[in-house]
């Protein structure tokens, strides 16, 4: 009779979800040696990603940092190896786990070589890796690994996508983020540099003013974003109105009715005149119109976003433009995706204008309200070129900002941990994807798999696994 202990461990390994293969029939299948198996694919890995490495680094120091002294070359020399060493003892070590797991077990149970091996494997790796480039690491892991594990829960019928879901999460990302910019200002990465472009820099604080620019001495406050505006010609209309009534409180409510209405329409008049031909006293661009500041970028943003498509249409159909040139043109130009895209920036940054403009009117100053608000309704522009790849992508750096921006406040204590385990956990899930469904892997991250490895983890017998999953979803349809 099976003691308590055992039932605990079949329990927890699962032995429903096992198959009586070892680790040579199901990974290795190149060599029946598990200590070679682990070996070939840490070495594979560290000395096909030496020259990606040394391309990347020397690039940032000799073209962005541009260092040329001997430290500096010892410092990119050491980068290099350490970031190579990273990548190889990941591997390395989760072929080991997973053998070493296998060989002290009877059968090869499922949740525990698909799991444990990764997350154990992936978290001491990134130890080695240097400290700086750790956050990056893991929050690109994490947005790929997401993306692919909604894909195949979305394949598998235990997920449903909303309609429009990716502009719906576009829009919430594009709110957090264009707050935590009025408030911080752009950061160096990706996202903030498209932003500061599409934007521009007067909708975000900037470390080099204290006070909000284009408000005039008498408007500015202990606040920098509180902003009381001067009597204009809209105020002193609006105090006399209030006059005149107060005067005429007494008169007949008809032509109360009556005068009411007249100050809706000329505040609305004096509000439109104002948005079309001046700028607010609280608007970062006093030599501009409101108008003029939102239409302007909205030209040149269509356009650059029409060429830049039509462009890679071109590159796409590179083949046939050497055959058929002036017809591959005219296709790649006359092409929908090109001007969904071009209409995709030119009303992103139109929204996001006026939005603004709007809300400093309204408001009668600046707040950090406004651009949350303006980057939600400016979030909708991707009704035109919907894209979930670049919706995860800008909810996971949004996330990264908001985190760095909790450890610099020190509400979270132990970041290198929350980051290891971020990037264990999303490397495993890959991993997983990778063994089980690897049809839902991209394309050029299979081949750059393949390349680091020697094409090695793409000799995985899948066939075993195959079939117990197919069991799992039969059982679970029963």
């Amino acid at each position: 009779m099976p003691s308590v202990l055992s039932k605990l461990t079949q329990s927890i390994y699962g032995r429903e979800w096992s198959f009586p293969y070892n680790c040579y029939e199901v990974g290795h299948a190149w060599t029946p040696c598990c200590t070679e198996a682990a070996i070939d694919v840490g070495m594979a890995a560290f000395k096909n990603v030496l020259p990606l490495y040394t391309s990347l680094y020397l690039f940032t120091q000799l073209g962005l940092q541009r260092k040329y002294n001997p430290q500096a070359f010892l410092e990119t020399t050491k980068s290099i190896l350490t970031s190579a060493s990273f990548l190889g003892f990941n591997l390395f070590a989760g072929v080991g786990v997973s053998c070493l797991l296998r060989n002290n077990s009877d059968r090869y149970y499922y949740r525990v070589q698909c799991f444990l091996p990764g997350v154990f494997a992936s978290y001491l790796a990134l130890l080695i890796e240097r400290p700086g480039r750790r956050p990056a690491l893991a929050f690109y892991m994490a947005n790929m690994s997401s993306e692919l594990l909604f894909k195949m829960l979305v394949h598998k019928g235990y997920l449903r996508p909303l309609p429009h879901g990716e502009t719906l999460l576009f829009m919430v990302g594009m709110a957090c983020w264009l707050r935590f910019v009025r408030i911080h200002g752009f950061g160096h990465d990706p996202v903030s540099v498209a932003l500061k472009y599409l934007i521009g820099p007067l909708e975000a604080k900037s470390r080099a003013r204290s006070k909000t620019p284009n408000c005039p001495p008498a408007l500015q406050v202990s606040n920098e974003d509180d902003c009381e505006p001067m009597l204009n010609d809209q105020d002193i209309t609006k105090s006399i109105y209030q006059d005149a009534s107060s005067e005429l409180a007494n008169l007949e409510d008809k032509n109360a009715k009556r005068l009411s209405v007249l100050q809706k329409l000329d505040k609305q008049f004096d509000w439109l005149f104002g948005l079309l031909f001046g700028s607010h006293p609280c608007c970062p661009h006093s030599e501009l119109s409101c108008a003029y500041y939102t239409i302007s970028p909205m030209v040149t943003r269509f356009s650059w976003g029409y060429l830049g498509r039509s462009v890679m249409n071109l590159v796409a159909r590179f083949r046939s433009l050497r055959s058929e040139p002036i017809e591959t043109i005219k296709e790649s130009f006359k092409s929908k995706n090109s001007l969904y895209f071009g209409l995709f920036l030119a009303s992103f940054v139109g929204i996001s204008r006026v939005s603004h403009c709007s809300l400093r009117r309204y408001s009668g100053k600046q707040e950090d309200w406004h651009s949350t608000l303006a980057g939600l309704l400016s979030g909708s522009s991707m009704f035109w070129a919907p894209k979930s790849t670049l919706s995860i992508y800008v909810i996971w750096k949004c996330l990264e900002q908001y985190f760095f921006l909790a450890v610099k406040e020190g509400k979270i204590k132990h970041s290198n941990q929350v980051i290891c385990a971020l990037y264990a956990i999303s490397v495993d899930i890959l991993l997983y994807i990778f063994a089980i469904e690897p049809a839902f892997i991209r394309p050029s991250y299979m081949k750059f798999i393949d390349k680091i490895s020697d094409h090695k983890l793409h000799q995985l017998n899948r066939l075993g696994k195959f079939r117990l999953e197919n069991a799992f979803v039969n059982d679970a349809t029963r």
